[in-house]
């Protein structure tokens, strides 16, 4: 299966965020690209007014529709984040569309305390089924925490798709720790960028990457650019490594 990332400059106009996904979908096909978290607005707010002004109802919102419908043109899997609104309650949200329907959503679990002021918690972890590859879901901070990749991993995913918005190297080369200890491939999008509010001026890393069940980088824009990259994976690798020739029946144990 063609797997990939886009790495963009996030505006804060739907529109435009639209017209860039689609011209970087039109470089590169491929059947699934997961694309970085907060993508219809951006990572930054003034007040939550501003949040709710831009938060959408799952599934059926305009800007999710058009991610609908670009998923139906270039035949793939798009796998997004957005600000979603839930009766009072907002949510960090990454959307799965395939070939042109709703599929699924995972919330966001592990907030920053910036985050915390805006969003409530997930409370789930999702997989999903795409071309016969099961898909677990997480967003940016949440790598930080083992255990979503570990439950991942005992339900036997067979890749991990991450939605990002970081400015510095750590989730980066945590991602990388993911994958090793858990002999799953990644695919990390990460945005590039600025953004400031009135109390925080943030500058994105960009350095998305699609990273083997061994840990290996196979794909990485390292440049701070707009960018669409993907891999032909094969997935019929064996969950283990040089030590450990079964992970899944090894964790059994414990």
């Amino acid at each position: 299966m063609k797997i990939g990332y886009l790495q963009f400059d996030i505006k804060r106009d739907e529109l435009t965020n639209i017209d860039i996904i689609d011209n970087l979908l039109s470089k590169k096909s491929g059947d699934l690209f997961v694309l970085p978290e907060l993508i219809n607005h951006g990572y930054l707010f003034d007040d939550k007014e501003e949040v709710y002004k831009y938060s959408h109802v799952v599934p059926n919102s305009d800007f999710i529709q058009k991610m609908c419908q670009l998923s139906s043109k270039y035949n793939c899997c798009l796998i997004f984040g957005i600000i979603e609104k839930e009766k009072d309650n907002l949510f960090n949200t990454a959307v799965i569309v395939n070939k042109g329907r709703y599929v699924d959503k995972y919330r966001k679990k592990h907030l920053s305390d910036y985050e915390k002021k805006y969003f409530s918690s997930g409370d789930k972890e999702v997989i999903v089924k795409i071309n016969g590859v099961r898909v677990g879901i997480q967003i940016c901070f949440d790598l930080w925490f083992p255990e979503i990749s570990r439950y991942y991993l005992k339900k036997k995913v067979d890749l991990i798709c991450v939605l990002s918005n970081f400015g510095n190297k750590n989730t980066f080369d945590i991602a990388r720790t993911r994958s090793l200890e858990n002999v799953t491939p990644f695919v990390l999008a990460n945005r590039v960028g600025e953004e400031k509010n009135t109390e925080i001026y943030a500058t994105f890393f960009g350095h998305s990457t699609i990273i083997n069940h061994l840990g290996k980088n196979v794909k990485l824009t390292t440049k701070r650019i707009n960018d669409i990259q993907v891999v032909d994976y094969d997935f019929s690798f064996n969950k283990g490594n040089v030590i450990c020739r079964d992970m899944i029946e090894e964790i059994s144990k414990k």
